[in-house]
């Protein structure tokens, strides 16, 4: 199934454990489906830049903070 990214950060940007990265938005209604989470304190090193995206596909790629 594919779905809308709504990105909330921007690549470089340090995010803290728990902080918003994106929406996860049905495609045809705009309806969010799920909010992506930072899991540990990190810089965002990588953001998939299409609107659209299926299942399973790498969203962000963080870089964990020492």
């Amino acid at each position: 199934m594919k779905s809308c990214v709504e990105p909330l950060v921007h690549v470089g940007e340090d995010v803290g454990e728990g902080a918003s990265l994106a929406n996860i938005e049905h495609p045809y209604d705009g309806e969010i489906m799920e909010t992506l989470f930072a899991p540990v304190d990190a810089k965002v090193f990588f953001m998939h830049t299409d609107p659209l995206t299926y299942a399973n596909t790498a969203v962000f790629k963080l870089v964990e903070k020492k």
